[in-house]
């Protein structure tokens, strides 16, 4: 899905972090992507951009990343 102007597509997302089964931290944030970037045109590589990024900000591994929400604004 690619964005109307051909311009920067921007999403929020809600996660939790698991750590040991249960969930610790939890948070959003909020994403831009250009057109043609590559979380952008891979709906796949978008999720896994996206709990990088939180992963990132916990200290965690991607693979402890939950997402709750993901919308495009």
């Amino acid at each position: 899905m690619s964005a109307p102007d051909g311009g920067t597509r921007h999403y929020a997302a809600g996660y939790e972090i698991i750590d040991d089964g249960h969930p610790r931290w939890w948070g959003q944030i909020g994403v831009s992507v250009g057109a043609g970037d590559l979380p952008g045109d891979d709906p796949q590589a978008l999720l896994q951009h996206i709990c990088g990024l939180a992963a990132r900000r916990h200290d965690a591994l991607p693979a402890q990343v939950r997402l709750l929400l993901l919308v495009r604004l």
